[in-house]
């Protein structure tokens, strides 16, 4: 047995979100954001999970809390290989290689 970090909470959180189960993430959350007050992912995680269980108003509260929390989700980024040369690119881009 060990005490699991924030990121076995947040693995746990992920897999709550396939499930759709919000009451387990919940919990999950909650560890993790005990553990890392600084990581938005937890949050980010919840509302979504929150969100596609059509509990709109608990998604509202959490996104409020990340406001409140100057929380902010990363933006996105993917990383290709093209022709043995590698490219990255965001959600700002507005160029392809």
């Amino acid at each position: 047995p060990y005490e699991p970090t924030a990121m076995t909470w947040i693995t746990l959180l992920g897999a709550c979100r396939l499930h759709f189960d919000v009451d387990r993430g919940k919990r999950a959350a909650e560890h993790a954001f005990g553990l890392d007050p600084d990581n938005a992912v937890p949050c980010v995680l919840l509302a979504n999970i929150c969100a596609a269980a059509g509990n709109w108003n608990d998604a509202k509260k959490v996104r409020k809390f990340m406001g409140v929390m100057c929380l902010k989700q990363q933006p996105g980024c993917s990383l290709i290989d093209v022709y043995n040369s590698g490219h990255g690119f965001d959600v700002h881009d507005e160029c392809q290689p």
